[in-house]
C-alpha cells in the first residue's frame, strides 16, 4: 500500500496509510500531544506514550494501544470501537462521551462506564473484530471497505 501523504507529528515522519495511520509507530514522548479531532484508525500504538494527550474527538477505532500509557490523556468523545486497550495505563483519563463496544479490549478491572464511556452495539464501517492469538493483538481491514 503506497502513503497517501507524510507529515510530522511532534518532529516524527509519519506516512498516513489507507486507513488514517496504519502501522505507525509514535515513540514515546515527554510532551502532552494535542491530537484533537484526529484520525489513527488501526494505527500501531502498541506502548506509545501518551501521557496527558488531548485526543478528543479522535477516531482510535481498531487502533493497538496495548500497553501505552493514556495517564490523564483527554478522550472525550473518542471512537474506541475494535480498539485494544490491554494493559493500557488509563489512570486519570477522561473519556466522558467516549463510545466503544464488545470487541473493544480494556485493561483487567476497569470499567470504561465509571469513566463516562458509552458502549454502542456495532462496529464502525469498513472494521471487523480484533483477531487475539495467544498475547498477541492484530487488527485487519475488510477488503474492498
Amino acid at each position: 500500500m503506497k502513503p497517501r501523504s507524510i507529515f510530522t507529528f511532534d518532529g516524527f515522519l509519519i506516512c498516513a496509510l489507507a486507513f488514517g495511520l496504519g502501522g505507525a509507530l509514535l515513540p514515546g514522548k515527554s510532551q502532552p500531544s494535542k491530537l484533537r479531532g484526529v484520525d489513527l484508525s488501526y494505527a500501531n500504538l502498541y506502548q506509545a506514550n501518551l501521557a496527558g494527550a488531548d485526543l478528543e474527538g479522535a477516531t482510535l477505532a481498531g487502533a493497538l494501544l496495548a500497553g501505552a500509557s493514556l495517564r490523564s490523556a483527554r478522550l472525550r468523545g473518542a471512537d474506541l470501537r475494535n480498539t485494544a486497550l490491554d494493559h493500557a495505563d488509563l489512570q486519570g483519563a477522561d473519556l466522558e462521551g467516549a463510545v466503544y463496544n464488545g470487541d473493544t479490549s480494556w485493561p483487567a478491572g476497569y470499567d470504561p462506564e465509571a469513566a463516562g464511556a458509552r458502549l454502542q452495539t456495532g462496529s464502525p464501517p469498513g472494521y471487523y473484530r480484533i483477531i487475539r492469538r495467544g498475547r498477541t493483538v492484530t487488527n485487519r481491514a475488510r477488503e474492498g471497505a
